[in-house]
């Protein structure tokens, strides 16, 4: 998708129409703003979830738009990333549900020394080692914490490792997103890790697990027996679509199921896709029958058993 200024201008109306009053406080912000200035905050803001539109302080939003600027002015690199990847994935505030804390500004301060004059690839791997040496690994359970909280803890789980991680390759310029296997399907547990465009690619790393190079981890062998590996990317309205990733692990296949009752397909039927996982069914992808009857997921190799449900069942 290309974001064209007139695209960006129309999901923001669309977006800020059911908060009036928060729509003003960000025009009267906008006051005497540069045009690319404006045009960032107003792509974020008509992309945010209801509670970022609501509870996010406008000089913390405007923390990322300086940022992503920042890193436009800053490192010939980031000029080189397509508008349809540098706003989702480098100037959009969230990775997940963790706090918007405003540190994107914070972050940059403190790798800019660490990745100019290296290439994307270079630079990439350069922050990486930098979120090591700054957070170390700990199970947990709570929310998802933000970046700055889990530099102030020196500890959080994969989870806010990936979210730290993307955090600080987006406050440089580099378009990253958080990947998320939600349960093995050879073995309990779960793990998130980290994506990076680069040159064209999308290309994975673990967080604060640092490499040489890209496309290694303790986990590539536990992905390649991945069902499941998704991200997500925020599509406006407070809304997010997943993307299946599954297919740059493993060997994946498009599965097919129709629900029939009386030899008739059922439309509107709810299909879950599940696997024994902690001693329970757990759902990796839930979805619709078409009006065939036809429901679909692409997945990895494993075992799955499907469910199917319907009023009319």
């Amino acid at each position: 998708m290309a974001y064209s200024k007139a695209a960006i201008l129309a999901q923001y109306e669309q977006n800020m129409a059911r908060y009036p009053l928060a729509k003003a406080e960000v025009e009267a912000f906008l006051q005497d703003q540069g045009e690319d200035f404006c045009l960032f905050m107003r792509y974020l803001y008509g992309h945010m979830p209801a509670q970022d539109v609501l509870s996010v302080d406008l000089e913390v939003a405007a923390d990322y738009v300086c940022a992503a600027l920042q890193a436009l002015e800053k490192l010939d690199y980031a000029k080189t990333v397509p508008q349809e990847i540098f706003f989702p994935y480098v100037l959009y505030h969230r990775v997940n549900s963790e706090e918007a804390d405003g540190s994107r500004g914070f972050l940059q301060e403190q790798l800019l020394p660490y990745v100019q004059e290296k290439t994307m690839e270079k630079a990439a791997l350069a922050v990486n080692y930098w979120c090591y040496a700054h957070a170390t690994y700990t199970p947990a359970d709570d929310r998802t914490l933000g970046p700055l909280a889990v530099l102030r803890r020196t500890l959080g789980r994969c989870g806010e490792e990936s979210v730290l991680a993307v955090a600080a390759l987006r406050s440089v310029g580099i378009p990253a997103r958080q990947c998320y296997c939600p349960r093995w399907s050879h073995c309990d547990d779960n793990h998130a890790w980290v994506e990076v465009w680069i040159d064209g690619q999308w290309h994975y790393l673990g967080a604060c697990e640092p490499e040489p190079v890209l496309d290694r981890g303790w986990f590539t062998a536990a992905a390649s027996r991945a069902m499941l590996v998704d991200t997500k990317c925020w599509a406006g309205d407070g809304l997010y679509t997943h993307v299946n990733c599954t297919s740059r692990y493993t060997a994946t296949q498009m599965l097919t199921v129709q629900v029939t009752q009386d030899s008739r397909p059922v439309a509107g039927a709810r299909v879950r896709f599940q696997i024994v996982n902690y001693s329970e069914l757990y759902t990796l992808w839930e979805t619709t029958t078409d009006d065939r009857g036809l429901a679909r997921f692409k997945t990895g190799p494993g075992s799955l058993i499907v469910c199917a449900q319907s009023g009319q069942l």
